[in-house]
Formats: C-alpha cells, sequence, structure tokens
C-alpha cells in the first residue's frame, strides 16, 4: 500500500495515508504494540506526526512513507 503512494492521484494518496495512520491509532489503542508505555508513546507522537503530515495541502509523499514503513515493520514484529 505504501509503495505505490506516488502513483495514487492526490484524494487517493490522502486516503491511503488516513488509513494507515487509523491502522496505527486502532492497533495503539488496543494495546497490541507491545512496546511498554514510555515507547507506546513515542509511537504515538510519531503517528501523530504522520497526522499532520497529511493534514498540509500536499503532503509529502516520500516524508510519510520513510516514516511509516518502519511503524509498520515494528507493527508486525509487536502484534
Amino acid at each position: 500500500m505504501l509503495e505505490d503512494l506516488e502513483e495514487q492521484t492526490a484524494v487517493g494518496r490522502r486516503h491511503t495515508m488516513e488509513k494507515v495512520i487509523g491502522v496505527f491509532r486502532k492497533q495503539i489503542g488496543r494495546g497490541l504494540i507491545m512496546a511498554g508505555p514510555r515507547n507506546e508513546l513515542m509511537i504515538s507522537q510519531l503517528v501523530d506526526e504522520l497526522a499532520r503530515e497529511v493534514g498540509r495541502p500536499l503532503p509529502e509523499v516520500r516524508q510519510f512513507r520513510d516514516h511509516a514503513e518502519p511503524l509498520v515493520a515494528l507493527l508486525m514484529a509487536t502484534t
């Protein structure tokens, strides 16, 4: 999903980015990321940064992807 962001329309990019953020927030809220309270706070702050990027008029796709991919890997490794 993150690999093809640059090929999507602007509306498609924003939709995909918002879905990714929603998945992160859902997993954090359900306590599925087993990272300890301090690290969970840091992860939550990183997700907030991603959300701010999506809120920009023209989100930077590469920056979003570069920050989201490690979070996806962490989520996969800790659930």
